[in-house]
């Protein structure tokens, strides 16, 4: 009885944790100073088509799977290619503490005092083999909500994303490339699987796109869903929102994480596992089905 006792208080403690938020976000993920390309090594787009993908959500788009035991599930050979990436190219935010200060290959290389990656390793991997161009833009926050902080009346971290996106979008209009928006890969909905707010997680999925589609073109909107995890008492309440969406218009396209077998359960071992995130090959694989929807588009 008393183990059972502790394991729940402290799967409450972590809820908690998730409903709550984290404070002044929008101050902490995005200032002048980190936003200033000093990194930038994209090349000049002498009059390219770039088409820009935009990669936006809480933990498992920021991405908290360890590269070091990714490395140790692969080969040397192909743990060796996504560590010197590709020719996709990102700029990023993430978290309040990791910025890549402009464009650069997509690899796991890019240094994170976190020693962690996210799906668009595995987005990279797929899009490099393409013909036409892609970037990624990315703004991600772990333990972050769709109903408020995600929210176009908050001004939070939806003004946070749509500045980024701008400035990036000038950027590489100065860099001499043509740029089209194409899509929005959200990974997202884990904060808001709780009973009084899950129940308007459509709603507010519909006034999300809606709003951003106005601010960016009529990008592609790729959902991901969330796991089955303990720790998500709604999933499937968040889930069937995002299948709903997907269904409402033709540029909206949802991927089934659970259906497609992604796992949560492994690392960092299978006897002490974090089981709010992806395990490492799970991350490559989300971001293999991320890439496959684009270029389908």
């Amino acid at each position: 009885m008393l183990k059972k006792f502790i394991s729940f208080f402290i799967v409450l403690l972590f809820v908690c944790g998730l409903v709550l938020g984290i404070s002044g976000c929008k101050q902490d993920i995005h200032t002048n100073e980190h936003n200033d390309f000093s990194s930038d090594s994209i090349p000049d787009g002498n009059g390219e088509t770039m088409n820009v993908i935009l990669l936006a959500g809480q933990s498992n788009a920021h991405g908290c799977a360890y590269t070091e035991i990714l490395n140790s599930k692969l080969e040397s050979e192909e743990y060796q290619k996504y560590y010197l990436g590709f020719d996709v190219y990102i700029n990023f935010i993430i978290t309040g503490n990791s910025y890549s200060n402009g464009f650069v290959r997509t690899s796991l290389s890019i240094p994170r005092p976190d020693g962690m990656f996210g799906p668009e390793i595995g987005m990279a991997e797929i899009l490099d083999a393409a013909d036409e161009k892609y970037c990624i833009v990315k703004v991600a926050y772990g333990g972050t909500n769709l109903h408020t902080q995600w929210n176009p009346s908050s001004h939070d971290l939806y003004d946070v994303f749509i500045n980024f996106s701008n400035e990036c979008t000038d950027y590489l209009s100065q860099k001499n490339y043509n740029v089209k928006i194409i899509a929005l890969c959200w990974m997202q909905g884990e904060s808001d699987a709780f009973s009084g707010v899950a129940e308007n997680y459509l709603q507010n999925t519909r006034s999300f796109v809606a709003t951003a589609r106005e601010e960016l073109g009529d990008f592609a909107f790729i959902d991901a869903g969330i796991s089955d995890s303990p720790y998500w008492v709604e999933y499937q309440t968040i889930n069937n929102a995002k299948v709903t969406f997907s269904e409402e218009g033709e540029n909206n396209y949802y991927i089934d994480t659970i259906a497609n077998g992604l796992t949560y359960n492994i690392e960092p071992t299978p006897e002490s596992p974090d089981l709010a995130h992806y395990d490492s090959l799970s991350q490559i694989q989300l971001g293999h089905l991320f890439a496959e929807v684009i270029l389908g588009l």
